[in-house]
């Protein structure tokens, strides 16, 4: 049920000699030693070009998405140990590659973006000893802050520069995509990235203290992009006078 897109047998698509163009101007298998999977492509830079067959095709997955596929086939001409320990390929084997590629579309990932003032953060940390805030926006699956995040940065300084006594936890929160472990370590370097910008603008490092919690403490359901959207944030927590190591 494919469309054939392209393919070719023997001389058509190689030229007899050194290194077969389609593993390595196609393929990009370059066939070096220095690891085993680049080992493993070593034969079929020195296959025998007039066996060589190629064919792209373009499809349909079984989810439905569009799927391209390629496939590529030359018989081995030398006893390559392509991994050490695993023994030779036999001469005269068929050597095969095939790649998979499924189009799907772009995921669109929902943000909210507050716009607040020192006033208002100081309101609610006074009366909740906590605010999510959703003005601070990452690049996606990274801890660099996006530009679009200082002016709620801006007004979290000024508040600390007028309340002198203030300290607090910048707690870190992920939705649930990807696993536990990793968004662990990924809500703990954002809430590093606000204190160190906060430090840049002129705030103590004693006064802040970053903690990341991943997606365990979720302010909506996880299983719509609305809720992870709002799982997705940077909390400010009053300490009020507790320790910290």
């Amino acid at each position: 049920g494919f469309e054939i897109l392209f393919s070719g047998l023997g001389e058509e698509i190689e030229t007899l000699g050194y290194n077969n163009q389609i593993a390595h101007e196609i393929l990009n298998m370059k066939g070096t030693y220095s690891t085993p999977e680049e080992r493993a492509q070593w034969p079929f830079q020195n296959a025998r070009e007039n066996t060589a067959a190629y064919l792209a095709a373009r499809g349909k997955s079984p989810e439905g998405d569009e799927r391209f596929v390629s496939a590529y086939f030359v018989v081995n001409t030398d006893d390559w140990e392509v991994t050490r320990g695993s023994g030779p390929i036999p001469t005269g084997i068929t050597l095969g590659r095939v790649d998979v590629v499924d189009v799907k579309p772009r995921q669109q990932r929902l943000e909210l973006v507050e716009s607040i003032t020192s006033s208002e953060i100081d309101q609610a940390i006074s009366r909740d000893g906590r605010i999510a805030l959703y003005g601070i926006l990452f690049a996606y699956d990274s801890d660099q802050i996006e530009a679009a995040a200082e002016p709620t940065l801006a007004e979290i300084a000024k508040l600390m520069r007028e309340r002198t006594n203030l300290s607090i936890l910048v707690v870190g929160h992920t939705d649930a995509t990807g696993s536990f472990d990793y968004n662990l370590g990924l809500s703990r370097r954002r809430a590093e990235a606000v204190v160190n910008r906060l430090v840049q603008l002129g705030i103590e490092q004693r006064r802040l203290y970053p903690v990341g919690v991943g997606f365990s403490a979720p302010v909506a359901s996880n299983t719509t992009e609305e809720g992870r959207a709002k799982n997705r944030r940077v909390e400010l927590v009053d300490l009020a006078g507790g320790r910290i190591p």
